[in-house]
């Protein structure tokens, strides 16, 4: 009988923090995948599926935090804006606002780093690899026609 796991058993099983909700599946920062209640994926074994999803996952946990950093560097410099030049009190930025945007700058940086190792990886893939092996070969194929376009229009009589 398989084993059946409901998708919080299937969280905890995973160990690797919080899931993101990317494309009608958490997805988790092992690989792992969720698709409903009782429908989960372990990990992939191969190392380009791999890469692909901890990208993917990356990538999407990335754009959430800059967003996130934009927000609060935004929003605190509005409120410090605005107390400068109105007398009533408004909320000003937490005593800590510099540490914490420090932390977030780490985060976005550490990210991105690990982003762009990922990406490296891909870049071997044998999808990659042939996907550049038909853009050359279209490109060849291209140049081939120029040349020869070029040398029909120049032919005289």
């Amino acid at each position: 009988m398989p084993f059946i796991e409901n998708q919080q058993e299937f969280i905890q099983r995973q160990d690797c923090g919080a899931p993101r909700y990317i494309g009608k599946r958490y997805l988790f920062e092992n690989g792992a995948q969720s698709f409903s209640e009782f429908f989960h994926i372990d990990p992939p074994k191969d190392k380009y599926e791999l890469a692909r999803l901890q990208h993917e996952f990356l990538a999407d946990r990335l754009e959430a935090e800059a967003e996130a950093y934009t927000k609060a560097q935004t929003y605190w410099h509005e409120q410090s804006r605005l107390n400068a030049h109105y007398s009533n009190p408004l909320p000003m930025p937490p005593d800590n606002f510099e540490e914490q945007l420090e932390k977030g700058r780490q985060i976005i940086n550490d990210l991105r780093k690990r982003v762009k190792e990922l990406a490296i990886i891909l870049e071997q893939s044998p999808q990659a690899q042939a996907v550049r092996a038909q853009r050359s070969h279209v490109t060849e194929r291209q140049n081939r026609a120029r040349a020869l376009a070029e040398k029909i229009a120049t032919s005289n009589i």
